[in-house]
Order: structure tokens, then sequence, then C-alpha cells
């Protein structure tokens, strides 16, 4: 039985140190309960437990110190700092470390930088991965590795300084470094509203919660600090490296600086802390990142800020802004903001804001925003939900809300229009206060004129029209727009014309004014193509000037009445038409041929028509 517990616990060890020697010697865990041991016993110990060897040169290595120490699960580094107090350094080579005597300052030589490096982990001894070290004086950080550990060189001659140790979830805890000697081995504690359920032993959880060894330098303090809630800490965040996006995690302090250098986001002066940092200037090469902008950027490729931008940012590709744009922004294909832009916004592409736009937005393809006033001029359209001001684009323009001039060259569109809408081919509004003019427009509601060739308004003025008179006995003809101004479509007929059907196919404009509720007063102009047998070549042209009033019989129903001017011009060449322009007015005022043979001939009539709808 005994030989078989020994067989047991040596295949234990094997396992153990098997699944050990994955993990690199200084960081495998040894637990260290000594009273006034020698350090070289110390290191026997450690050497059983992680399965590692030491080397080292006795004679430049003391190790016949007495240390009395009490050490549950830390890293062998970590001991090994506490055994030695930085006066030796460390090489590990596989399963061996090898012990170096630090070399000694020079006499009347200021130490210029010190190595503070340690531990963090949280109460129940989970190394904390990505956490963040802080040295917000000299600007500086560090984020932890997968074992928690981290390292970073802060200038001797700002002793004593305030090292904060943040993690996301985690309250925030300052150290204070006062001497050379800084090791640290820290519990950070999570927030209580964040507090996560852990399934231990009593016994196991009352050792978990022993107090960390530190050293008599150190003093700390833990704060629950809340975030800055005004800079989206993920924009943007997968274009950084894991450190950079930890610290944004992590750390909601904002820094400053007078001048940042980016190879690309993730290489720059300000290193770690470019996210949390506002820089006066910004040189970026490839690309950079930072937290905002008090007065340029320059980027050859593209420049990324987390917050706000101010007073002139350039970038040979695109700009990504986060918060607040305040000046002039320029980039060669992309400007994209989360925010307000107050000045102006150029790009040879796009302009992207997702907030509100004051000023000038400028692009080559397209601008896109939430809100614009000023002016948007787009080379292909321009996209928004509100606008006041001027929006121009070459193609098509589209908003929820115009407070202003909508114009393109191709089509508008909007739900509400106060102002003026147009376009070469198509307006398309909901409610319209002003004017449309275009080709076509098509409203479904609106309190002013839509001019173009047809305009529909859904609660407008349209009707069908049944009429005579003196030259076509029946037409029909379609009204649409609104009552002060609507187009005019004609079909007439006169099949009794010496033998023949003629038929008049015309357009027009047509303007009444209300003067009762049963009584509208105005007229309308329009010129009609007098055509036989479909052949329009040489047609004459008969236009008419008709002034009457309407009287409305029912909401559907209407008689219309009155005199019209009329004018038939016609071609002398047309010998198919001659009839018309000897027999088809019944008396004439003005009859005058020209020297091209082109005759007018102008009389007064008159019409009765009756409208439907």
């Amino acid at each position: 039985m005994k030989y078989f517990l020994i067989y047991f616990m040596s295949v234990i060890l094997s396992v153990s140190l098997c699944f050990a020697s994955n993990v690199p010697a200084l960081e495998r865990e040894v637990t260290v309960r000594v009273q006034n041991e020698q350090v070289k016993e110390v290191l026997t110990l450690m050497a059983q437990q992680a399965g590692i060897q030491f080397s080292y040169n006795p004679a430049k290595i003391t190790v016949t110190n007495r240390v009395s120490l009490s050490l549950l699960k830390k890293p062998v580094r970590l001991v090994l700092n506490m055994l030695f107090k930085n006066t030796v350094q460390y090489k590990q080579k596989g399963n061996y470390i090898i012990l170096i005597a630090a070399p000694l300052p020079e006499a009347n030589v200021l130490v210029k930088k010190i190595t503070v490096s340690g531990y963090i982990h949280d109460i129940r001894g989970y190394k904390l991965i990505g956490a963040s070290v802080l040295d917000k004086k000299n600007q500086l950080s560090a984020v932890t590795n997968v074992y928690g550990f981290f390292s970073l060189q802060i200038p001797y001659n700002t002793l004593p300084i305030e090292m904060r140790v943040l993690k996301e979830n985690y309250l925030d805890t300052s150290v204070i470094i006062q001497t050379l000697e800084n090791t640290i081995d820290i519990i950070l504690r999570t927030k209580p509203e964040k507090i996560m359920p852990v399934i231990r032993q009593e016994a196991e959880v009352k050792k978990m919660k022993e107090k960390p060894m530190t050293a008599d330098s150190l003093t700390l303090e833990q704060t629950d600090i809340s975030p800055n809630v005004s800079v989206k800490k993920n924009f943007l965040e997968q274009l950084v490296s894991p450190r950079i996006k930890a610290s944004l995690h992590n750390i909601s302090d904002t820094l400053f600086t007078r001048v940042q250098f980016t190879f690309v986001p993730y290489l720059s002066t300000n290193q770690l802390l470019s996210g949390n940092t506002i820089n006066d200037f910004s040189f970026n090469l490839l690309g950079g990142y930072s937290q905002g902008i008090n007065k340029a950027e320059f980027g050859a490729v593209i420049n990324i800020d987390r917050g706000d931008v101010k007073y002139f940012q350039a970038a040979g590709l695109m700009n990504l802004v986060g918060g607040n744009v305040k000046g002039g922004q320029f980039a060669g294909l992309l400007n994209v903001n989360r925010q307000t832009l107050s000045g102006v916004h150029v790009a040879g592409l796009m302009n992207m804001n997702f907030g509100k736009v004051k000023g000038v937005q400028v692009a080559g393809l397209i601008n896109i925003a939430d809100t614009i006033r000023g002016v948007q001029v787009g080379g292909l359209g321009n996209v928004c939900r509100y606008f006041k001001g001027v929006q121009l684009s070459g193609l098509i323009n589209t908003c929820v809300k115009v407070d202003g001039v909508q114009a393109t060259s191709l089509v508008n569109t909007a739900v509400s229009v106060n102002g003026w809408q147009c376009a070469s081919l198509v307006n398309v509004a909901g409610y319209v206060k002003g004017r449309q003019v275009s080709f076509i427009n098509i409203a479904d509601s609106i309190n002013g004129t839509p001019l173009g060739f047809f305009s529909y308004v859904a609660q407008g003025y349209h009707k069908l029209e049944l009429s005579g008179d003196e030259v076509l006995y029946s037409q029909f003809a379609f009204r649409t727009g609104v009552l002060k101004f609507h187009n005019v479509l004609s079909l007439g007929v006169n099949p009794y014309f010496y033998g023949a059907t003629f038929i008049g196919v015309g357009y027009g404009f047509g303007s009444y004014t209300s003067l009762t509720k049963k009584w509208n007063f105005g007229g309308d102009v329009f010129s009609q193509s007098i055509v036989k047998n479909a052949n329009f070549r040489n047609a004459p042209l008969l236009t008419s000037f008709f002034i009457g009033f309407e009287r409305k019989v029912t909401q559907q129903f209407s008689i219309t009445f009155g005199p019209a001017l009329r004018a038939l011009l016609s071609y002398s060449i047309a010998n198919e038409y001659l009839v018309i322009r000897e027999q088809l007015a019944p008396y004439t005022f003005v009859n005058h041929s020209f020297n091209n043979g082109t005759n007018l001939q102008i009389w007064v009539g008159g019409k009765v028509a009756f409208r439907f709808l």
C-alpha cells in the first residue's frame, strides 16, 4: 500500500509537470510558506513545484540570506522579485531559469528609468488578461498578457507617481510608486453590479481572499469611476491592435498631447494610449487612430478619431470620425462622421454624416446625412432626413423634409417640402408648401404651385372635361394639378368637315381662382394639332385663349362657359390641309399670309364644357 501511494503521487507529479511544461518557466505558479529560511532553500522548493531548474553563480548571486514568505499560487517571476528585490535579472530557456546579477548603477550617474512590473488577478485568483496599467502623468501604459503580467518603464525623476490599474467591469485601483523596488501583485474586484457567480468550496474561497503580498512602498486604493460616455469606445476598434482595444475599454480618462506621429493605428508616438488621447496636431503616414483633434490632422491614407475633430482634417483616402467635426474636412474618397459637422465637408466620392451638417457638404458622387443646414452638393445624389438650405445634385436628391431649395438634373424625392423643388425630369413629394418645377411633378398635397409638363396632386385639382366649340364639336380633356395652375391634355374630333374626319390633339395650361363656393373664374391656353388620317406632318396648329366662368352644380360636377380667342397657323405647302385653312374659321378679323407661305387667321369663338370628378 505504501509503494502504491508513492507510485500514485509520482504519476500525479509527472502529469502536473507535463501540463506545466506548456507554461513558460517564469509564469508557473508555486506556493511558498517559509519562516527564516535561506534563499537557496526557497529556490529548491520552487524548482521542485514548478518542474524547473535554476542556474546561477553563487559568487555573484547571494542565496544565503534568510527570508520569511507566505505565498499561495504565485508566479515564479513574482517570487523571484520578492526574494532579490530587483538585484537579479532572469533569462529562461525551456525549463531553465538563469539568474544574473543586475549591474550596479555607476557612481554619480542618475537612474533615468525604472521598471514597474507585476501581476493582476481577480478575487478568485484568475489572471486578468487585457488589464491596463496607466501612468497618466507621463502618459504611459501597459496591458497584461495571457498570464496577467505587465511591465512598464517610467522616468525615475517623476517619483513618487500614481499608477492606476483598470479593467472593464472592475473597480479602478490606484498604486503609489515611491522607490526603485516595485513588484506589484494586485487583486481587482468586480463592480457591485457586475459581480459574477463563482462556485468554490468555502475553504478555498477563504484562501483566495488572503491579503496579497506587496512592497512596502506601494499604497492601494480602489474606486469606481464612471466611463466617459461622450466618446464611442468601440468606434472601429477592429482596426487597432488588441492591446489598444483593451485600453479603449479599460481607460475612461482623456489624455492630451501636442503632436502625434503615426505609421499605422497601432504604431504611434502615443503607443497604447492613442485611442484615449486628444492631439493638437496629428500626422499619419498610413493611418492614425486617436480620441480627437484640437487643431489639425493630416493623413496620407486614413484618419480615425473616436471623438471630436477641430479645425482641419485631410486624408488621401478617408476620414472616419465618431464625434463632432468643426472646420474643414477633406478626403480623396470618403468622409464618415457619426455626429455634427460645422463647416465644410468635401470628399471625392462620398460624404456620410449620421448627425447634423451645418455648412457645406460636397461630394463627387453622393452625400448622406441626417440633418443639413446649409448647402449639400453631390455629383450623383444627396440623401438626408431633414434639409434646410440648398440641396444640389447631378442626378437624384432624396430627403424626408426639405426647407429651402431642392434641385437636381433628374429626380427629387421628399416627404415634405417648404420652398422650391426643382428637377429636369421628376419631382416627387408628400406635402409641398411652395413650388415644384419639373417636367413631371407628383405630390400628395400642395400649398403653392406645381410648374411642369405634367403635375399630379392627389389632393389637388383633377377633372375630366367634355366640351364643344365652333371648330371641334366634341372634345375630351383631362385637367391635373391645382386650381391655380394645372395641365390640360385634350383630344377633339370633327367628323363632318367636308367629308373627312379631323382630330385635334392638344396640350395646354389652365388657371382658376375661387370667387365664391359655387363660382370659379379663370381661363386656359392650349394648342391643338388638327390632324387628318393621323398625319401630323404640316398639320395646322390651332391655339385657343379661353376665359370664362365655372359653376359648381355638385361636388363632382360643374359647367364652364365663356369666349375664346383662336389663332390658326397653317402652311400653304400642305395641300391635304388646304380645306382647313380656307374653311375652318367661321370668320376672321385677321387673315395674313407671310412671305414663306404660312397663313395666320384669328377670330373669337366660344366654348361650353362639362367637368366631372
